[in-house]
């Protein structure tokens, strides 16, 4: 045990906002540890900043509504209460106020810091000190000053109490909390986690479970604090709540625009950093109500197969379909195992192809789907390790290296739905094109039936750079039918799951699971004959559209069917913790 400061100036500080977060979550751990700890702290904010005719009703009022505001417990604080104790303490109080330092003489309003007014509330409700007095005497001509303040024991510094295990943790990275350099980056299976501390999870999959027996799966990027063994708040990110004991229940999630609250079941909340917040219930039942200034919202139940938003200042519930797939429920769907579940949840939904690179032993590239439709490496094309992954095929636009796949499709003629697939990281952002999957006739090459293309980032490409574009042609050309662009810039050296689907209706393009474009188009695909390339358009000599690609494609799947918007996000959700040991930066960040 360290000892510190005394007292006084920590809790001047304290109150005037100037503690970093760390030393004033110590303050606060003293504050709530006593009720005369509270009661204290309560004296000197009101010495401080001034009693008497200074101290207005519209000054009480104000505070108590920033109180009611951030801290959803003080809804019962009834203002009358507070304000006729203000009157009654006023008879017994001097105008002046005390003597202190001159910084801290002569202030008229009070000011609580936005970062410590939710712990203030609870103090005051927690000890009943609707308005705390200083403790001077009680006659009023004898003045007040510092030593007349009721003194408490010097404050210690204590370590805040172990609410948390962290059970294990699958690719992560750990930052710092915002700006402060708050946070602990040195976490692993086993780190106890305490009251107050902040967790910045940057990347990956990490599972905790609270001293109830409440466990929660956080996913990257996140940022999380464990208010309590019972209360966690979620500043943004992806989190995954489990109550499987009578103990959990009733576990409890704060978002900056919604509370959420267990009753026994099994539950994802999405939060983002401009204060949405999506709810998804997997079984039993959870509360949700928003976060609001008036303090009228309404809650509501959702049982299994129901969500609900909410977002930043708004009172209303939007209630929507569950949509589970989008969060990782537990470190097994992260973990060693997850490669296959990837694997398995593609095969599932029987594509015409599939090439997974893990070879290109002979040149050749494996349909995991069967014994035709296989790939023939041209060029400068190899395969590299991508860590738990297994091998990605890297192409070189130098030496137009591509994969070509001779024997025709014969299921995709007239078919009126199919989606394209893949991961691609792209590492030359100056090619005009770089084509990803290119479907054109074997007899002439330019008259193109579908693909995807990246735009480059060079002036040449106009308008369209940086964009991915999806392409479904009928009749097959060069230039006309249905192009839709993602009117979103891809990234260097960056993954991305990339998802291109034609339905009887329209066509849809996907990036890491958000729908990024969209058009209409009723007409089929092409009754004609066709090839597939991977990672060039064209491969004849004299041709002028060659559009070379530069980087790395994994996971390439044809379907002869449209995929579900559950389905790719499935798919993007379970690869992107895997392919993040080969990034920077989260996959989508």
């Amino acid at each position: 045990m360290k000892s510190a400061q005394p007292h006084d100036e920590w809790v001047y500080a304290f109150l005037d906002g100037e503690l970093s977060e760390q030393q004033a979550a110590v303050v606060e751990a003293w504050i709530v540890s006593a009720p005369e700890n509270a009661d204290y702290v309560a004296s000197l904010a009101i010495l401080m900043h001034g009693i008497g005719e200074e101290f207005k009703r519209d000054e009480i009022s104000n505070i108590w509504q920033e109180l009611s505001d951030l801290e959803p417990d003080a809804e019962h604080i009834q203002l009358v209460d507070i304000t006729n104790r203000v009157d009654e303490k006023k008879k017994l109080a001097p105008a002046p106020a005390p003597a202190m330092d001159a910084d801290r003489r002569g202030k008229k309003v009070i000011v609580i810091p936005r970062s410590v007014a939710w712990l203030t509330a609870a103090a005051i409700l927690l000890f009943g000190l609707w308005v705390a007095v200083p403790r001077i005497d009680e006659d009023p001509g004898s003045g007040a000053d510092d030593s007349q303040i009721t003194q408490a024991p010097r404050l210690e510094v204590q370590e805040m109490p172990v609410v948390a295990l962290l059970e294990g943790a699958f690719n992560v990275r750990w930052g710092q909390a915002g700006d402060t350099g708050t946070g602990d980056t040195e976490l692993e299976a086993g780190s106890e986690i305490r009251a107050g501390q902040r967790l910045v999870l940057e990347r990956g999959v990490a599972q905790i479970q609270s001293h109830r027996g409440a466990v929660v799966v956080l996913e990257g990027p996140c940022e999380i604090a464990f208010v309590d063994e019972h209360r966690v708040r979620l500043a943004y990110g992806r989190i995954v709540g489990k109550c499987p004991t009578s103990d959990s229940k009733g576990f409890t999630v704060d978002t900056p625009s919604a509370t959420i609250v267990d009753l026994g079941t099994e539950f994802g909340v999405h939060t983002t950093s401009e204060g949405l917040t999506e709810v998804h219930v997997m079984t039993g039942k959870v509360s949700l109500a928003p976060r609001t200034a008036d303090n009228e919202a309404s809650e509501v139940e959702l049982g299994a197969g129901r969500g609900g938003i909410v977002t930043s200042g708004s009172s209303q519930i939007v209630e929507i379909e569950s949509t589970p797939a989008q969060f990782v429920s537990s470190l097994e769907d992260a973990s060693s195992n997850a490669m296959q579940q990837y694997v398995s949840s593609v095969t599932s939904l029987n594509p015409l192809v599939y090439y997974r690179f893990e070879s290109l032993a002979g040149g050749v590239a494996i349909n995991e789907m069967g014994s035709k439709y296989f790939g023939f490496a041209d060029g400068a094309v190899s395969t590299v390790r991508i860590g738990s992954v297994g091998n990605a095929a890297s192409f070189s636009s130098d030496q137009a290296g591509h994969i070509r796949v001779d024997q025709t499709i014969s299921e995709l003629r007239n078919a009126e739905a199919y989606t394209i697939e893949c991961w691609a990281k792209p590492n030359n952002a100056l090619a005009i094109y770089g084509s990803l999957v290119s479907m054109t006739t074997p007899e002439r090459e330019a008259l193109a039936a579908s693909g995807l293309v990246l735009h480059g980032l060079s002036e040449e490409a106009g308008a369209e750079r940086g964009l991915l574009r999806f392409y479904h042609r009928n009749p097959p050309s060069s230039e006309t039918g249905t192009e839709v662009y993602s009117q979103r810039r891809w990234a260097v050296d960056q993954w991305m799951h990339i998802a291109a689907v034609k339905d009887r209706t329209s066509a849809k393009l996907y990036i890491n699971g958000e729908l990024v474009a969209v058009l209409d188009d009723t007409t089929a695909f092409p009754d004609t004959e066709f090839v597939t390339k991977i990672g060039i358009h064209q491969t004849q000599p004299e041709a002028r559209q060659k559009r070379p690609y530069e980087g790395l494609i994994d996971e390439v799947a044809i379907y002869d069917r449209a995929l579900t918007v559950n389905d790719i996000e499935s798919h993007y959700n379970k690869m992107r913790y895997l392919l993040n040991e080969d990034s920077s930066r989260p996959i989508g960040d």
